[in-house]
Parts: structure tokens; C-alpha cells; sequence
């Protein structure tokens, strides 16, 4: 393996293990970097949640939390908690969102989905961006999503499909990766009842950095 194999494979790790968990001194480009990223996405899956008024909202993985005051704004006296595993995006969630967390209408913490500290049927809605990825056993965390969820209630998962990201590189690197029909088939074990997807490759025009299209897919089920 030549030097600049070895550079860029290295660099792919980098990559992969931030967007993993940001941390250290490049969380804070990775939470921005993301947000740009993630943006469509993003739109994407808050449109198929079906907010309601007055609903609790459970945002699992929310990196720097720049997308909490968007969230906050498309229904009346939501409730919106966080939980992430990187100590560094709950800070920076805390501090580009002081008035969300002063008024009492958002809370975050560390901590993990396969352990969450709520109680049964807390939640009308949970979602989850770019994450799914990169839990080592997924029904665990299924297993406890579909714990704290009221009945009735939605759950969204919002990925890049497996088509579309074994294109990047650095998704071989602790990326599982998943596609419409394997989301369907994982949440259907886990006890959901599948709604519905939506593809948002067509109304998607960014590119990534190396002008490679970035694709959408959002997979909507129910408890």
C-alpha cells in the first residue's frame, strides 16, 4: 500500500469515527459539517413525524442540536428532549439553544438509546438522523425505543440508503448500512408497524465534497 493509500485511508477513519461520535477538537467542525449535510434530511423526516400540538418529542442523536429551534417551530407547545452519546454536541446543543433550554421546552443528555432513563410510553414521537448506522446490536436499541413510545405513537428514521453510501468511502469503516427494504424488515422485528418511506433523492440537488449526490430516505412506523 502506497503512502497516500495509506493517508487517505486514514483520513476515511477520522471521518467515520466523528461522525460516529464527535469528539475532541474536531467535534465542533464535524457538528457543522453535519448540519449542512444533514439539512435535507432533516426537513425530511420532521415532515413525515405528523406533529401535533402539545406533543413529546424524544430526538435521539441530535449533534450540535442546530435543528431543535426548526423542530420546536412546526407545532404549539412541544415538548422536545435529546439524548446523544458525545458530551461535546450536548454542550454545544446547550449553548445555540439557551432560550429553548431557559423556557423549560428542551432538555438534553448523554447517554446511550439501548439504556434510556424514561419511563414507559413517554413519548408521542421519536426520531432518529444518521444513526442507525452505527448501533452494534439494533434490536436493543429498537427494543427500548419502542418502550418509551406511547401507543400509537410515530417513530422516523432517517438514513442515507445503502446505494448511496457505499459510494463514500468511509463507510467501510463501522458503518452498517441498510436499505429501504432492510429497515422495513428491522423495525417489523422490533415491534413497529410499518407506515410507510419516503425517497427524497428526487427533490435532494446538494452534493457532498466530492460531488457525489446525497440521498434521503425517512421510514415512518408506528407503536
Amino acid at each position: 500500500m502506497t503512502l497516500l493509500s495509506n493517508i487517505k485511508d486514514g483520513w476515511f477513519k477520522l471521518m467515520a469515527s466523528q461522525l460516529q461520535k464527535p469528539s475532541g477538537l474536531l467535534a465542533k467542525l464535524t457538528g457543522n459539517r453535519m448540519n449542512k449535510s444533514n439539512e435535507l434530511l432533516y426537513h425530511l423526516t420532521l415532515e413525515n413525524l405528523n406533529l401535533k400540538d402539545g406533543d413529546n418529542i424524544l430526538e435521539i442523536g441530535f449533534g450540535n442540536g442546530k435543528f431543535f429551534s426548526e423542530l420546536n417551530a412546526k407545532a404549539n407547545g412541544l415538548k422536545i428532549t435529546g439524548i446523544d452519546h458525545s458530551p461535546e454536541m450536548v454542550a454545544e446543543a446547550i449553548r445555540l439553544n439557551h432560550s429553548l433550554y431557559e423556557s423549560g421546552r428542551l432538555k438534553t443528555m448523554v447517554g446511550n438509546s439501548d439504556c434510556m432513563p424514561f419511563d414507559d410510553d413517554s413519548f408521542d414521537k421519536i426520531f432518529c438522523i444518521n444513526v442507525i448506522y452505527f448501533w452494534k446490536n439494533p434490536e436493543l436499541h429498537l427494543k427500548e425505543i419502542h418502550r418509551v413510545l406511547k401507543p400509537g405513537g410515530y417513530f422516523c428514521i432517517g438514513i442515507r440508503p445503502k446505494e448511496n453510501l457505499l459510494k463514500f468511502p468511509f463507510s467501510s469503516y463501522g458503518f452498517t448500512l441498510y436499505s429501504e427494504e432492510d429497515c422495513k424488515e428491522l423495525v417489523e422485528k422490533s415491534g413497529f408497524q410499518f407506515v410507510k418511506s419516503q425517497n427524497g433523492a428526487d427533490f435532494e440537488q446538494k452534493t457532498n465534497q466530492m460531488g457525489t449526490p446525497f440521498e434521503s430516505l425517512c421510514v415512518v412506523c408506528v407503536k
